[in-house]
């Protein structure tokens, strides 16, 4: 009985397994692909959002590869620009898609009530958010969001936070790229 037990268990353990991987979506044989949606210009800011195809359901595996893309497509020059740079990521959905245009309808319909493309529509697929910013000539900060959880009664919370503080930009890239192997 003890070990019929163990094996169902065990069977059962690993059905859910598969079936989380199976659930994600994910396709380790294929590209992760990122598609800008949107940029917004403001004084001295920035924000930018991606639509990320065959993303990773493991956070770390998906950190890395925001973080690696962000190194490569944000250069020293447009980090000493703006003294915030915002970064929001998508995952790729029957609805939200690389020809996201907010304003414009979907295609196919969404909903015959409110048929018109909104980010507010969409905030369960968000993946992850990246943050760089001044506090002064001193202090830059990235900060990374994965795994965006919203709570109706509180607002956004995030469950994996991490903030990291650097002296310079150039000491942030540098360090980024001898993690990440870059150049």
């Amino acid at each position: 009985m003890k070990k019929r037990t163990i094996l169902i268990l065990t069977i059962l353990a690993a059905g859910l397994l598969m079936w989380k991987w199976l659930a994600c979506g994910y396709n380790p044989d294929k590209p992760t692909e990122f598609y800008p949606i949107l940029t917004r210009l403001n004084d001295g800011m920035k924000h930018e959002a991606f639509v990320v195809s065959n993303a990773p359901c493991d956070t770390s595996e998906l950190r890395k590869m925001v973080e690696k893309y962000d190194i490569e497509t944000l250069p020293l020059d447009t980090l000493e620009k703006y003294e915030s740079i915002s970064r929001t990521y998508y995952k790729e959905t029957k609805y939200m898609t690389k020809n996201f245009k907010e304003g414009e309808e979907y295609d196919p319909e969404f909903s015959t009530w409110d048929n018109i493309q909104d980010f507010r529509n969409h905030i369960d697929d968000i993946l992850m958010e990246t943050h760089h910013y001044s506090v002064d000539t001193n202090q830059k900060y990235h900060t990374v969001w994965v795994h965006w959880d919203w709570d109706y009664k509180k607002g956004n919370k995030y469950v994996n936070r991490i903030k990291e503080l650097f002296q310079d930009w150039n000491s942030f890239v540098c360090a980024k790229k001898k993690l990440y192997g870059i150049e």
